[in-house]
């Protein structure tokens, strides 16, 4: 399999992923962006800050901002300080974030299910595996901008 194939797989569950999850974007009223990033707040202990966002899923901190403004506004989430340190802000999902994130993780579960269905276990965790390393590989790429 060439790198081309790879990408075009990558695109197609992404599209598959936007399109499964457009309904409870509709029904939520927020972008997919948005919804990505109440999902991660939501189920990630160790993502607490928009730059935690922003390291975790490569985004660019004004869109990661533009976004948490507007779940803000939304009632879907809330600005904390974060205690010994004022310079930090932590971002909290809200009660009326509680069904949406609940729906969204069922959802991507669901979606992950399927698309390993047809894998063994050994396949599944090595599959998994794979795809960590690319991710981090991803985070550092973007942290150095080294793209040889």
């Amino acid at each position: 399999m060439n790198e081309f194939v790879c990408i075009e797989i990558l695109q197609s569950v992404m599209g598959i992923y936007q399109e499964l999850f457009h309904p409870l974007c509709k029904e939520a009223g927020v972008s997919y962006s948005a919804l990505g990033i109440l999902l991660l707040l939501g189920s990630d202990p160790d993502c607490k800050t928009a730059r935690d966002i922003c390291s975790s899923r490569c985004i660019k901190p004004n869109i990661v901002s533009f976004n948490v403004d507007k779940l803000v506004s939304m009632g879907y989430l809330e600005r904390r300080s974060v205690e010994n340190d004022r310079r930090k802000i932590k971002l909290v999902p809200t009660k009326k974030a509680e069904p949406v994130i609940n729906k969204g993780l069922e959802l991507k579960e669901k979606i992950h299910d399927y698309l390993l269905k047809d894998l063994g276990q050994e396949d599944k965790k090595k599959i998994m595996l794979y795809l960590e390393t690319i991710k981090n590989n991803v985070i550092e790429l973007k942290k150095t901008q080294n793209l040889i």
